[in-house]
């Protein structure tokens, strides 16, 4: 992947490791008893020779580098070193031009002239150069290691999204069969009623395609869809099924769960219980410490459903890749029930 650095964020932090290095440089001027207008002096020249050599290594890689400037080649490389040197002769040069060097001769340790001078300032470039390399480098390693760590999040986000929006859609077509069989059915029988039962199945077919993209929802849209489903039902069992829901209205408000996570738990406790009218089908929706619980009787079906199984699993596949958390669900001998972990509301805010 080619790394997306710009010279700008570069020379900022360029213009920071030189600013560092020359005061170390001065603080070590400083330790040594070097006079103030020769600290000054060595402040200056080391600020200007590192920023310079970090700029010409920063153009130097990312012009002539079109894939990772990391892997550049080795006469990239010697380039390098070579524009380094010719950078500290040009720098001592006008050093010389601009100050009188023989200021500067009495407070050398080793007095260096000639051609050890050049062979001196051309070691002292190369290590120079070495350095900013390696800073160049480790900058350069960790700006690819983020953004390859961005980009794997970016995928791994796009992942959970497709098998959410994968698992979202295997709700709906055994719900429509259903629910257009049992429209089918009351508008032959009783008109006014198929009429309510469509304003139910519209109310929740509404939230379905508007619902936020992300497969979270309030409390209080989970809980309309849940009334509207159990109300649809109603109408084609009646008295064979009750429901109650007993959740706090400040908590409708404030909750948030994964779309469509109430309705398949009730729809679940409708599809395999045998209920009749003197043996109707008792379902409780309630808050129990931090989470929803849906909790019905169980009542044993004459004949075996026939059942895929997808529905607790689609379910927890879906609260686990947007939550990270587990759906509880607790069996009993005679009743049956899921616990659902509420999100906060911010959690919400924090996805969009």
């Amino acid at each position: 992947m080619k790394i997306d650095l710009s010279a700008r964020n570069l020379i900022k932090q360029s213009l920071l490791f030189a600013t560092t290095v020359s005061t170390l440089v001065m603080l070590a001027s400083v330790m040594e008893g070097v006079p103030g207008w020769l600290v000054l002096d060595k402040y200056i020249s080391s600020f200007l020779a590192v920023f310079v050599v970090c700029l010409l290594n920063i153009f130097l890689h990312l012009d002539f580098q079109s894939d990772d400037p990391l892997k550049s080649s080795v006469s990239i490389k010697c380039l390098s070193f070579l524009l380094s040197i010719i950078v500290i002769y040009i720098l001592k040069t006008i050093h010389v031009w601009l100050l009188d060097e023989e200021l500067f001769s009495n407070h050398r340790l080793v007095p260096i002239s000639g051609g050890m001078l050049y062979l001196y300032l051309a070691l002292q470039a190369s290590m120079l150069n070495f350095v900013v390399l390696l800073w160049l480098y480790f900058v350069m390693t960790q700006h690819a290691k983020v953004q390859h760590e961005l980009e794997n999040s970016r995928l791994a986000k796009a992942r959970s999204e497709a098998a959410n929006q994968l698992l979202r859609q295997q709700i709906h077509p055994h719900f429509l069969f259903n629910a257009l069989s049992t429209l089918k059915a009351l508008i032959r029988k009783d008109s006014a009623t198929a009429e309510i039962y469509l304003l139910r199945l519209s109310d929740f077919l509404r939230v379905s395609v508007t619902a936020n993209q992300q497969g979270l929802s309030t409390l209080k849209q989970e809980v309309k869809l849940c009334e509207d489903y159990l109300e649809m039902q109603k109408i084609r069992f009646k008295d064979a099924l009750c429901y109650q829901i007993d959740l706090p209205s400040e908590l409708l408000e404030k909750g948030v769960l994964p779309l469509f996570s109430l309705q398949p738990l009730v729809e679940n406790a409708i599809k395999h219980n045998g209920f009749t009218k003197e043996s109707p089908l008792l379902i409780h929706v309630f808050k129990e410490n931090d989470s929803i619980v849906v909790k019905n009787n169980r009542i044993e079906r004459s004949y075996v459903v026939e059942s895929t199984g997808n529905g607790l699993s689609n379910l927890a596949e879906r609260y686990r890749m947007i939550s990270g958390d587990e759906i509880k669900i607790e069996p009993y001998p005679n009743a049956f029930s899921v616990k659902i972990k509420i999100l906060e509301n911010e959690y919400l805010i924090d996805r969009r």
